[in-house]
């Protein structure tokens, strides 16, 4: 039992197992049809996906940037060397799969092509539909601001790519503002989500 807290890939995987025993006796129990099955598992991977890159905003916001802003230089060249580039590679990849996964529940949750995926046409109620496209839209800004703004300033502050002090200093500036950015933008798109999901 010791091993499975050893590390935190054991603890994921131990949580895995878990889930997908959890996830076996319900259908051996259940049932389901292989389409709902795979929309499942997709719809899962987005909400694990998000969690995991609102998770990374939050803690961007409200403790990373705040304890480089407070901190002096030996611990703010720490922190850039041991944090920032490990929440950075976490929430670009969190944002790759949240957006990929999203793709493909537009698809298997009628959205997109229903007619492809479904025997008949799939109706969503207009605001359902509204507030599912704002939220999309509100996320394709904040994937955006992630791979365009804050990923490219970061690797000229992380000293990736080559630039004088003044680059540098607009860089910082660059990246803390779309982290903003990112913040303002998290709440609705989590609420327009999440509505369109189970308001209607």
């Amino acid at each position: 039992m010791k091993d499975i807290f050893a590390s935190p890939a054991r603890a994921l995987v131990a949580g895995l197992v878990v889930s997908a025993a959890m996830l076996l006796i319900a259908i051996g129990y259940g049932g389901t049809d292989v389409r709902g099955l795979v929309s499942f598992l997709v719809r899962w991977l987005h909400i694990v996906a998000a969690i995991v890159w609102l998770g990374m905003i939050w803690f961007v916001n409200f403790i990373q940037l705040v304890a480089v802003a407070e901190t002096d230089q030996p611990a703010r060249a720490a922190i850039m060397k041991h944090i920032v580039p490990r929440v950075a590679a976490t929430f670009r990849q969190a944002s790759n799969w949240t957006v990929l996964s999203g793709v493909v529940l537009l698809f298997t949750s009628g959205y997109l092509g229903g007619k492809l995926m479904f025997c008949a046409p799939v109706f969503v109620p207009t605001m359902r539909n509204a507030l599912l496209w704002t939220g999309t839209l509100g996320a394709m800004a904040m994937y955006m601001f992630v791979h365009m703004m804050i990923w490219p300033g970061l690797r000229i502050v992380l000293g990736m790519e080559p630039a004088d002090t003044d680059k540098i200093a607009a860089a910082r500036v660059r990246v803390a503002t779309y982290a903003r950015w990112n913040l303002v933008l998290a709440v609705p798109v989590t609420v327009a989500m999440v509505a369109a999901a189970h308001l209607y």
